[in-house]
C-alpha cells in the first residue's frame, strides 16, 4: 500500500475518479510503476463508495448509486444557468425560437426512431411531417408517433407517473407499429425480452422477471412522484430514463418510452426549455456509447454514474446545437433585413423568401409554411398569396393537385448570394 500514497499514484486515481473509467478503461491506461490495476481500481472503488449516493426502490429493493463529482457538478450549474428557465433569453425572434422548436421535436421524432430501426433518411421525414402527411410505411409510422408524443409531452407534464400515463405514452409511441395490436397497449406478459447488441448478436440485459413487473413499475412511478428528497431534475430524469430502460416493460418501444420519460420528467419540473433539445439526434451519432452506458452501469454494480455521465454529454451537445443555431438566425436576420426593403413585404414573409431563395427549385406549400413557422394555417395561406401577388413567388400544382409555391428566378439571382447559410 506505500505505492498507492505516492503523487505520481494519487494523480492517476484522481483522473480515473474524474473521468469515472470502468475497470477496463483503467487497465488500458498506463499505469504508475510498481501498481497493479487491481490494487488501483480498489482505491478507486473505495474512494466512489465514500462519495456515492444511493437511490433504492421500496417494493422491489433494486438500489442504484451514483457519485456527484467535480465534473458533474460543474455540468449541472452551466446547466442550472442555460436551460433553468421559462425561455431562452436570445438575440432571434420569437417566431423563430418556435420555427427551432417544430424543428427540433422533429428532429427528435426522427432521430427516437432511426435509433430503434426506422428505416428512412431524415430529410423524408422531415418533409413528411412538415407537409402533414399521413405515414405510408412502418417507418415513417415510427416518425409521425414519436412526433405526436414529443408534442403530447406539454400535455401530461402535469400528471403524475402511473401505469395509466406510462401506457399512455407507449400507446401513442407504437401505434400501428407491432405485430400484436394489443401490445401496443399492455406490459409485457413473458420473459421472453432480451437486449441484444444488435453488432455482435450478444445479450447485454436481461429484464425483471413478469412477476416482478408490476412492482418494479410502481416503484418507477413513487420514486418519479417523490420530492421529498432533492435531486437534481437532470441527474433524476436520466435515472427515470435509465430504470426505463432496465425494467423494459414493453415487447417493443422500451427506448423510445425511457427517452419520452427523461423530457417528460424536466417539463414537468418546469424545465421546458428542454424542449428546444434533441437528444436522439446526439445519441444517433455514437448508439455504442449509449448501450455501453447501460451496460457499465450493470457490470459495475449498478453504477449509474456511467449513464449520468453519457447524458449530460448529451444535452451539452444538444444545448451547444441550439447557440450555433442562434447564432447562424443572427446572421440570417441581418441578411433578412434586405428583403424588407421590397414593398409590402413583412418580416415573416421575408422569412418565406429567404428560405426559397436558400433552396433554389424546392417548393413550399400553405402546410410546410404553417409547420415551419409554426403559425396558422389561415395566416400561411395569406402570406403566401400575398407573395404570389407581388410576383416574387409563382404557384404550381404537382401530380396530386397541390398547390406548390417557387421562387422567382429574378428573386434567386438578387437573393441567392445573400442567402447561403444554413437554415434549423
Amino acid at each position: 500500500m506505500t505505492q498507492l500514497s505516492r503523487p505520481d499514484v494519487q494523480v492517476f486515481i484522481r483522473k480515473a475518479n474524474d473521468e469515472y473509467w470502468t475497470k477496463d478503461e483503467l487497465r488500458r491506461h498506463p499505469l504508475p510503476l510498481d501498481t497493479t490495476p487491481g490494487a488501483l481500481w480498489t482505491v478507486c472503488k473505495l474512494l466512489r463508495s465514500g462519495w456515492n449516493r444511493q437511490v433504492r426502490l421500496k417494493r422491489t429493493g433494486f438500489t442504484l448509486t451514483y457519485v456527484i463529482n467535480d465534473k458533474i457538478l460543474k455540468w449541472l450549474h452551466e446547466f442550472d444557468l442555460q436551460l433553468g428557465a421559462t425561455h431562452f433569453s436570445s438575440p432571434i425572434s420569437r417566431t423563430d425560437e418556435e420555427s427551432y422548436l417544430i424543428s427540433s421535436l422533429m428532429e427528435e421524432a426522427i432521430a427516437s426512431s432511426q435509433l430503434e430501426g426506422a428505416v428512412t433518411t431524415r430529410e423524408k421525414a422531415k418533409q413528411m411531417l412538415r407537409e402533414g402527411r399521413k405515414p405510408v410505411d412502418y417507418s415513417q409510422k415510427m416518425v409521425a408517433n414519436n412526433y405526436a408524443t414529443m408534442q403530447m409531452i406539454k400535455e401530461i407534464a402535469s400528471l403524475p407517473l402511473s401505469l395509466e400515463l406510462l401506457l399512455k405514452i407507449q400507446s401513442h409511441i407504437t401505434r400501428g407499429t407491432l405485430k400484436v395490436p394489443s401490445d401496443e397497449e399492455s406490459l409485457r406478459t413473458t420473459d421472453d425480452v432480451r437486449v441484444v447488441d444488435s453488432a455482435t448478436g450478444e445479450i447485454v440485459h436481461t429484464p425483471p422477471a413478469v412477476v416482478d413487473l408490476s412492482d418494479f413499475i410502481q416503484d418507477l412511478c413513487d420514486f418519479s412522484n417523490d420530492d421529498s428528497e432533492f435531486i437534481h431534475p437532470l441527474i433524476k430524469a436520466s435515472l427515470i430514463h435509465f430504470l426505463t430502460g432496465y425494467i423494459h416493460p414493453f415487447v417493443d418501444g422500451n427506448g423510445r418510452s425511457a427517452r419520452s420519460l427523461f423530457y417528460w420528467y424536466l417539463v414537468s419540473r418546469k424545465w421546458g426549455l428542454v424542449e428546444y433539445l434533441s437528444i436522439s439526434r446526439i445519441i444517433r451519432h455514437s448508439p455504442g456509447r449509449y448501450a455501453r452506458a447501460y451496460t457499465h452501469t450493470e457490470e459495475d454494480h449498478n453504477d449509474a454514474t456511467y449513464f449520468i455521465l453519457y447524458q449530460l454529454h448529451v444535452v451539452e451537445r444538444a444545448v451547444k446545437e441550439f447557440h450555433e443555431y442562434i447564432a447562424r438566425k443572427s446572421s440570417e436576420r441581418q441578411q433578412a433585413l434586405s428583403l424588407l426593403r421590397i414593398p409590402g413585404v413583412s418580416e415573416r414573409q421575408a422569412r418565406i423568401i429567404q428560405e426559397l431563395v436558400k433552396n433554389p427549385g424546392k417548393p413550399v406549400s400553405f402546410k410546410e409554411v404553417q409547420r415551419r413557422l409554426g403559425i396558422q394555417y389561415q395566416t400561411s395561406r395569406l402570406d403566401l398569396l400575398h407573395l404570389e401577388k407581388l410576383g416574387l413567388i409563382v404557384r404550381k400544382a404537382d401530380q396530386l393537385r397541390a398547390v406548390l409555391f417557387f421562387a422567382t428566378p429574378k428573386l434567386i439571382s438578387e437573393n441567392g448570394p445573400k442567402s447561403s447559410i444554413k437554415g434549423p
